[in-house]
C-alpha cells in the first residue's frame, strides 16, 4: 500500500514510558518523509507525557486504562464498561483512519486497530507478537531475529514507507516553562558550592521498575562516594513514582552529604531536560535510562536480568555495562562497583 499525501495513520504503542519513548523515533522518520499524513498516536495514561508537544503527531489519543480496568472489575459495572468501550471505539471511527502501525503487539493493540475499521492493519507476524494480537492484523511485518534492538524492530514496521535509514533516538519536546524549572534547580546546586566552583553534576538514579533489574543500593552509595572523593562531582538522586525513599535511602548514607542533591518532583519532560543538562547518567535499565538516552545524555546503563541487544538505549554516548548472564534473575550481583566507578571516571573526561 503506498501512502497518499494526506494519508490518516493510528500509531498504536499504549505504554511503558520507555518503550514508548523509543517509538518516537519511528513516527518522527514517518512525518518527515510524509509532512502532509496525519499521524494519531493511541497511548495510556502514565505515558502521555512522552508525547505532549511532540511537533511529529497530530493528534494524541488516549486509552482510558484505568477506566476500563476499574469497570472490568465488578459486573454491575459491565454495561458501563460497554458504553465506554463504544465511545473510546467511535472517536476512534472519527477519523476513518487509513493505516494502523501496531508498535505494540499485544490482545489490546490488536484489538484497537480492529476496532478502528482501517482497512489496512500492520503488525509484526505471529511469532514477533503476544496475546493472538496477530489475528487482528493483515499486513504481517516479518524480522529477521526475535532478538532486535526495539530501535530496529520499529524501524522494520515502517520500512514499506521509509526509506532504510537508521531510526535514532528522538529527543523530546520541552517547553520553556520546564527548562526554567531545571535551570532553578541547577543554579541552586551551584550555590550551595562552598568554594565556589563548579563541580560536575553526576545524576544517579537508583530505580527501576522491578526489584531484579535495580542495581544494589549499597553499590550506588559506593560508586557516589567514589566519584565523590576522586572526582568531587555533585551527585544528583533522582526518583519516579514509588521511588523517593530508595533514593533518600541512597542519600542518607553517601559519607559526604554536602555533595549529595535530592531532585525535587519532576514531571517527565522535566526529568528529561535535567538528563540532558548534566554531565553524566548512571542508572539500570529502566524508563528514565531509555529517556537519558533520548535527550543524548552522557549515560553508563547497567544490565542485569534483561537483554542488552534489545534494550540498549542505541545512544551513541551511552556505555552500557552487562552482567556475564542476563538470563540469571541475580544478574545484578555480577557487575562490581569498581568496574562502574572506572567506566564513570573515563566518561567525566570526555
Amino acid at each position: 500500500m503506498e501512502l497518499k499525501p494526506k494519508s490518516k495513520l493510528l500509531v498504536l504503542r499504549l505504554s511503558a514510558i520507555g518503550d514508548v519513548a523509543r517509538t518516537v523515533s519511528a513516527v518522527s522518520l514517518l512525518r518527515k518523509h510524509h509532512p502532509c499524513a496525519f499521524i494519531a498516536w493511541c497511548v495510556e495514561e502514565k505515558s502521555l507525557p512522552v508525547l505532549e508537544g511532540d511537533p511529529s503527531i497530530d493528534q494524541v489519543i488516549l486509552f482510558p486504562r484505568k477506566t476500563f480496568t476499574k469497570l472490568s472489575k465488578n459486573p454491575k459495572n459491565w454495561p458501563a464498561f460497554y458504553q465506554e468501550w463504544k465511545k473510546f471505539v467511535a472517536q476512534l471511527r472519527s477519523y476513518d483512519f487509513d493505516l494502523v502501525l501496531d508498535f505494540h503487539g499485544i490482545f489490546k493493540t490488536g484489538l484497537i486497530g480492529w476496532a478502528s475499521k482501517a482497512p489496512i492493519r500492520v503488525g509484526f507476524r505471529r511469532e514477533f507478537v503476544k496475546e493472538w494480537s496477530w489475528l487482528f492484523t493483515n499486513m504481517k511485518i516479518p524480522l529477521a531475529s526475535p532478538d532486535l534492538n526495539r530501535y530496529d524492530r520499529n524501524q522494520a514496521l515502517i520500512q514499506k514507507w521509509v526509506p532504510n535509514v537508521a531510526s535514532d533516538p528522538t529527543p523530546m519536546y520541552i517547553s520553556l516553562k520546564d527548562q526554567e524549572k531545571i535551570s532553578v534547580f541547577l543554579n541552586e546546586i551551584q550555590m550551595n558550592q562552598k568554594n565556589g566552583t563548579t563541580s560536575k553534576n553526576v545524576i544517579i538514579h537508583p530505580g527501576a521498575s522491578k526489584p531484579h533489574k535495580r542495581w544494589q543500593t549499597e553499590k550506588f552509595v559506593a560508586l557516589a562516594d567514589g566519584l565523590i572523593e576522586t572526582e568531587n562531582v555533585n551527585i544528583i538522586l533522582t526518583w519516579g513514582p514509588g521511588e523517593k525513599e530508595l533514593a533518600e535511602s541512597v542519600q542518607q548514607q553517601i559519607k559526604q552529604s554536602d555533595h549529595v542533591f535530592l531532585a525535587p518532583t519532576l514531571d517527565l519532560k522535566q526529568f528529561a531536560e535535567l538528563t540532558s543538562r548534566i554531565d553524566l547518567f548512571i542508572s539500570a535499565d529502566s524508563g528514565p535510562m531509555h529517556i537519558a538516552a533520548t535527550m543524548a545524555s552522557n549515560q553508563i546503563a547497567i544490565f542485569g536480568p534483561t537483554d542488552p541487544i534489545v534494550n540498549d538505549p542505541n545512544n551513541p554516548k551511552a556505555t552500557v555495562i552487562k552482567a556475564k548472564d542476563f538470563h540469571n534473575q541475580n544478574a545484578m550481583e555480577d557487575v562490581s562497583v569498581e568496574e562502574v566507578l572506572h567506566v564513570s571516571r573515563l566518561k567525566l573526561l570526555k
